[in-house]
């Protein structure tokens, strides 16, 4: 998309309207490109009390509202020990269809038990 992005603003402008869009657009694909390898190493892992960590992170990760398991897709809503929210999205192309899988079922029963959880 930054390239369809670069290749119209060298048709269709020229002078510092040319360079000022190419910075602009080159800024942004180092903006995206910075973003994606910051969640590349980003894993999530089941621990044996049968809640989720992130690899990587030093304490556990609590699951909080806005589930989505939908066969396409699957969205969660993390908080750390710090209470910093982070909310990941995780689609079949992503992972491997059995881990997948088990995600899904993970979030099911886990937004079935927290429904039922008095507040």
């Amino acid at each position: 998309m930054h390239l369809l992005g670069l290749a119209c603003a060298f048709i269709a402008l020229e002078g510092l309207a040319l360079g000022l869009v190419c910075a602009g657009v080159l800024l942004s694909w180092g903006a995206e490109t910075l973003r994606l390898w910051r969640q590349s190493g980003l894993r999530l892992v089941g621990r044996p009390d049968g809640g989720l960590a992130l690899a990587g992170a030093t304490g556990a990760v609590t699951v909080e509202g806005g589930l989505v398991p939908a066969p396409w897709l699957a969205v969660l809503e993390l908080r750390d020990g710090q209470g910093r929210r982070t909310a990941i999205l995780v689609t079949p192309d992503r992972v491997e269809a059995e881990a997948f899988r088990r995600l899904r079922v993970w979030l099911r029963w886990h937004s079935a038990f927290a429904s039922d959880r008095p507040n």
